[in-house]
């Protein structure tokens, strides 16, 4: 009779491994994904921040003046006029910019997830999917670094005068 009770427990794991197996069938789905960026922030979400600064720092002016006049008359024109323009400034041009940085990331891959075959999963059964990856050679990163660079210009005294006198005796 102890021979008996083996073949059944001998019997009833071979049934065991095969609903084991039965449910263990799989199919396979493979797919080409690219992952990409391009201008991404190194340091965090979104795209990558840029600052601009342009600015002048000193002393600046543009004058002119007029003294005498040209008068128009019915019997003619007559008179004497001189006009004077300075123009110049003094002080530092500076000049800056700050980039936080940025990535380009072009990652192609090939994803294979194995799936149980329709029909072999039943509500309440616990199954798992496997999955896996193999990268495509065209992948690549391009890194922009941040950076930041400022230049100053000192302006020296820079003045501009014109003068242009005039003088008008003319009779109609």
């Amino acid at each position: 009779m102890k021979k008996k009770g083996n073949i059944s427990v001998a019997m009833g794991l071979m049934f065991s491994v095969m609903i084991m197996t039965g449910s263990a069938q799989a199919t396979s789905i493979s797919q080409d994904v690219t992952f990409a960026t391009a201008g991404q922030n190194i340091w965090g979400e979104g795209s990558a921040s840029q600052f601009n600064l342009d600015k002048f720092y000193g002393l600046s002016w543009n004058q002119s003046m007029r003294i005498g006049d040209i008068y128009r008359k019915w019997h003619g024109d007559y008179g004497a006029e001189a006009r004077a323009t300075t123009r110049g400034k003094i002080g530092v041009d500076v000049n800056a910019s700050v980039s936080t940085g940025s990535v380009d990331v072009n990652y192609p891959v090939n994803i294979t997830l194995d799936l149980p075959d329709p029909g072999t999963v039943k509500p309440g059964d616990t199954y798992t999917i496997y999955s896996s990856f193999v990268n495509l050679p065209s992948a690549n990163m391009t890194i922009h670094p941040s950076n930041v660079d400022i230049s100053m210009l000192m302006q020296d005294f820079n003045y501009t005068h014109v003068l242009e006198p005039k003088s008008v005796l003319q009779s109609a």
